[in-house]
């Protein structure tokens, strides 16, 4: 539920699933190491940088009022393996390392087994800045 960063006495629907059949995922969630960026990696890392970049651009957050071009690299990439055969992408929580979200690309794949409403009852921020001896206040 917080990978929806919802607000404050925010209502959430959430459901658990049961997949219907056998799905063909990527994997990401398991992929660490540096971000793509300025500088090339070396061969032996380029793989695990390139899956490392993968992971976080699914993971990053897209607000509301964002334009829809913001996470459109996303959306080319889950169609690309769409088409290819794929069913789904698992990449990791941006709230829990050891965590992680499935994206089914079809929801016939799975049927709801159980479902309920939550309200956010409390949300905590941590920051860090340089002001660090009044960040949690």
């Amino acid at each position: 539920m917080s990978e929806m960063r919802p607000g404050l006495s925010a209502q959430l629907s959430v459901a658990t699933l049961k997949l219907v059949r056998d799905v063909r995922l990527i994997d990401c969630n398991k992929q660490v190491g540096p971000l793509v960026g300025l500088f090339e990696p070396p061969d032996d890392e380029i793989d695990e940088t390139v899956w490392a970049t993968i992971d976080r651009a699914f993971g990053e957050p897209v607000i509301r009022v964002e334009d829809r071009a913001d996470y459109a690299a996303t959306q080319i990439l889950a169609e690309f393996l769409r088409i290819n055969g794929y069913d789904g992408i698992a990449y990791t929580s941006q709230f829990d390392p050891r965590g992680y979200n499935v994206a089914l690309f079809d929801l016939n794949d799975a049927r709801i087994t159980d479902r309920g409403i939550f309200s956010t009852t409390a949300v905590k921020y941590a920051f860090k800045g340089p002001f660090d001896s009044c960040a949690d206040e």
